[in-house]
């Protein structure tokens, strides 16, 4: 198991603004500040997984790119699996067309002492916020 150390290399994002219009295109704008011009849970994404694990997705990875990709960069876990930090986490009502799911970051493993935290760009915070 990994343990997080306090001051993760996300936590900048913390309370950065939620914008559901700032999907991966502003990646293409070397001048765009996500911790100014707001992000949405795709976006960040591409931010966390750059900054905690050196991950650099391509820019056109979206949320229907996220959910398929089944091996370049991620592989799909049964409910049996133990979830791991860096996994990505998918939610949405039943049924919900996959490319409607909200995307986050496991960023925090359960231990005996620490809950699971996820990290993610929302809507109900209006900000980047952990779960």
């Amino acid at each position: 198991m990994i343990n997080i150390e306090k001051g993760s290399r996300t936590d900048r994002y913390l309370g950065a603004p939620y914008k559901p219009e700032h999907s991966p295109f502003v990646l293409l704008d070397d001048s765009f500040d996500p911790l100014t011009d707001g992000i949405n849970c795709q976006t960040f994404v591409h931010f966390y997984l750059r900054d905690e694990f050196g991950v650099n997705l391509p820019r056109g990875m979206w949320s229907k790119e996220l959910y398929e990709d089944d091996g370049e960069f991620f592989r799909r876990v049964n409910d049996e699996e133990p979830l791991l930090r860096g996994d990505l986490l998918f939610v949405g009502k039943p049924r919900t067309k996959h490319t409607r799911l909200h995307v986050g970051v496991v960023h925090q493993i359960a231990d005996l002492q620490e809950e699971t935290i996820i990290r993610h760009a929302n809507k109900k915070d209006n900000m980047v916020s952990d779960w």
